[in-house]
This record gives structure tokens, sequence and C-alpha cells, in this order.
């Protein structure tokens, strides 16, 4: 019998190479490289430029020259609760760009106008030069938030979380496509370095395993401050009870915060007004997870400009004590299908007076001066209802598109008469439509490039 050989004692076969496709390749790789040299310089040089571009900003911050972005927030009243040092946050916010961030989880298969409030501020900051990151809880949602609630939510299907997924991404997009739209519209830079992102927290929650979640944050975690929590006390007492999920949830939450700070450098969370305790509890996994880093040159910084922090926006509800964004028990939504986008437009025609200057203030990106002249101009004839047209228009513009606005406008004045402000008897020069027209996708670098 022959002996047998394996096949790593076998002789290898010489090859003799072509001297054209030798040429070729040589080329060929010669040109990638000055391709990836050029996409670098290029890049490397975009960041520079980013860099002065901010520290000419933060200096006219300081000279008061412009206004601070956290000012303009607090001016426009988004700010409710604060996770962090005022002074702090400010310093931090005016010498570097620090992401922030909104999520939500699609628990439903739309947005409402609920909704809105946490992303306008978010939008605001962008505006300002921070990157943004809009996030959906596509893992979270199959837990469920406790929040708020005694009676646990019901059980979703896969189908059902991918299908609710699928209609709130396309809001997103939509939203962010006419939001880019009235950054233009307003006057605001367009800053290269002030990126963008819509993610879904299944990108690294699915991949998360029980070994490294055990190992880098349960351990480290105290069961009295959990315990303390008022949505725990009251479930517990008041409620269904909790389950360990539920109770786990806060901790998920967080290590959403954990993950975009460690790959985006994302340091602010903003959240509706019952998230002040999830983020306060995010903000502690953050630097847990932090600190239990064992390689020393992957640990990231804790200097306090490096530090985590978030704030909550305001409950608004209506003159009558009523949620807003409900109408006879059911929610405005942002899908046309669920509510029309006529009656978002009459939705807000039918805010009052007293509440018309604040609605603008918080749902639109016009000026102070300008939401004043419109509220001075109201007040001469409240029946003209000028400031809720312009209300209604920039919500819709917003939501579906300045075209689409426009002709919920004129709808509106066909149906019921009266005279529109003389703004919105033409479209914008740039107007949007309704679908997006642009991807958002996640960098896989820093956000903030300086």
């Amino acid at each position: 019998m022959a002996p047998r050989f394996p096949f790593s004692e076998l002789p290898r076969l010489g090859s003799r190479a072509c001297a054209r496709c030798s040429t070729r390749d040589t080329v060929w790789s010669l040109a990638s490289l000055h391709r990836a040299r050029g996409i670098a310089q290029s890049y490397l040089r975009k960041v520079s430029e980013g860099e002065d571009r901010w520290k000419q900003r933060a200096d006219k911050i300081q000279s008061g020259e412009i206004s601070h972005v956290w000012d303009v927030l607090e001016e426009r009243g988004f700010v409710k609760d604060v996770a962090g040092n005022v002074d702090k946050i400010k310093e931090i916010m005016r010498i570097k760009r620090v992401g922030a961030y909104v999520g939500i989880d699609p628990t439903a298969d739309s947005m409402h106008v609920g909704h809105l409030l946490p992303f306008m501020a978010l939008f605001w900051l962008w505006f300002h030069g921070h990157p943004a990151i809009t996030l959906l809880g596509g893992s979270t949602a199959r837990i469920g938030d406790p929040t708020g609630r005694l009676l646990s939510r019901d059980d979703m299907t896969n189908s059902e979380i991918t299908k609710n997924i699928t209609k709130i991404h396309f809001q997103l997009s939509r939203l962010w496509t006419n939001v880019d739209q009235l950054r233009r519209k307003y006057g605001y830079e367009d800053d290269w370095a002030a990126k963008r992102a819509l993610l879904n927290n299944n990108t690294w929650l699915g991949k998360l395993t029980v070994y490294d979640f055990s190992k880098r944050l349960a351990r480290n975690m105290r069961l009295g401050p959990m315990l303390s929590r008022e949505t725990v006390k009251r479930k517990m007492d008041d409620g269904d009870g909790m389950s360990l999920g539920e109770f786990m949830y806060p901790l998920l939450q967080g290590w959403d915060f954990w993950h975009l700070y460690n790959k985006l450098g994302c340091q602010m969370q903003i959240g509706g007004s019952d998230q002040f305790g999830n983020i306060v509890a995010g903000i502690d996994v953050l630097k847990v997870v932090r600190e239990s880093e064992e390689a020393p040159h992957d640990r990231m910084p804790t200097g306090w400009q490096h530090e985590p922090f978030g704030f909550t926006v305001p409950l608004l509800t209506d003159s009558s004590g009523a949620k807003f964004g409900k109408s006879a028990g059911n929610a405005v939504w942002l899908d046309e299908y669920k509510t029309s986008p006529f009656e978002l437009y009459g939705f807000f025609m039918r805010r009052s007076d007293d509440e018309l200057e604040k609605l603008l203030k918080l749902f639109t990106f016009m000026p102070i001066k300008q939401i004043q002249d419109i509220m001075a101009q109201h007040r001469v004839d409240p029946s003209k209802r000028i400031g809720n047209h312009h209300l209604a228009f920039e919500v819709l513009s917003m939501v579906y598109g300045s075209q689409r606005a426009l002709q919920e406008a004129q709808q509106h004045q066909f149906r019921f008469g009266g005279e529109l402000p003389h703004i919105l008897k033409e479209p914008t020069p740039k107007a949007v439509s309704s679908h997006p027209t642009t991807p958002l996708a996640a960098t896989s670098h820093s956000l903030d490039p300086s």
C-alpha cells in the first residue's frame, strides 16, 4: 500500500505570474493607495476646519456675541429637570461638541405630537453645531419601560415590533429631512462636523451577553438605590408587580448611553418629563461600565469635561389640564393614515390664546422676536387666528414638508373661510416633499471630530 502523506508535506507547485497582470495589479494598488491617502487628508482637513470653527464659536459665546445653546433652550422653555451641574454643563457645551441623543421605543406604529418635544430640543442642539442621535429602542421595546405604569405592557410579537420600527424609522427620516430644510430657511450654518445619526439599539443589545452584562455592570450595581425608585415602589405596591426585565430596564437604557458615549462620543441624553429617573440611572450605569474597563489603553477619560449629563423636557398640558397631544382621549398621531394632515393642522388651530406663545417657542424654529411680532398681530384680532396659522403651518412643515403644509392651510381656508397670513400664501423657495430624500447613517468614528 502506498504511504499516505499529509497535504502539508506535498511539494508546492511553482507559479509564474504574468508580467502584464503584475504590472496592472501594481498600478491599481498604487491608485488605491493614493485615493485612500487623499480621502484621509481630506477628512483630516475637514476635522481641523471644524475644530477652528468651534474655537471661534466658543470665543464668541464667551464674549456674549452669540447666544449659548443652553440659554436658547431655557429661554424657549425646554429645560425641566437637569441631571448634572448646569454651570459645568454650559462650559462643557461651550468648549466642545457634545453628542446628544433622544430615544423612543417602538411600542406603537407611529409617533404622536407629544413625542416631538424632546426631539425639538435635540434639533436646536444640532442647529448650534452639536452632533445629534435619534435612537430606536428595537430591543428595549421588547421589555417595556415600566415608568409611570401600574400594569405591565402586553407582550409584542417580533412582527409587530418590526412593523413599528419600520414605520417610525420612516417618520424620523422624514422629520430629519424637513428639519434640515427648516434649518436652511432660518439661516443656521451647515456644519459638516455636526453629525446626525438614526440608530437601533438592537444593533448592540442584541449582541450583549449575560456574562459581559454581569461582569461589567450587574456586579457593580447596588439594589438599594434601584429598589428605592418611585417607579418600582408604585408598581410593587399599587400595580401588578414588577418583572425582572422591567426592573432591569433602566440598566439596559443606561447601556445604550454607555454605547453611544463609548463609540460616538455622546455625552447628553434628553428625555420626556417622566424619564428623569431613567436618565440618572443611565448616567450611573455609564460611569460604572466606564470604570470596569480592565485594559488601560481602552479606558475612557474621566475629567469633568468628559462627564455625562442629561435633562428632561416639561410635561405639556392644554388650557383644560389635559395631556398635550391628546384629542378626545386619542393621541394626535404623526401618521397621515391615523391622523390626517388636515386634522393635525386643525389640532393646532384649536389651541387657546393663553398657550399659543408657549407653543410657538416650543414647536417652531422662529426667532423669539418674530414670535413676539406674530403674537402682537394675533392680539389685535384673535378671531383671525394669525398665531395659530403660523403654529400649524410650521409644525406641518416639519412633519410633512412645507408644500403639504401649504396645501392644508389653503384647505383650511377653503372650508372655514378667513384670511391666511401673507407669509403662508406662497410656498418656500426650496420646499421639501413629505418623503425623505437623504438617508441617515451612523458614522464609524466619533461624532466629535475635535
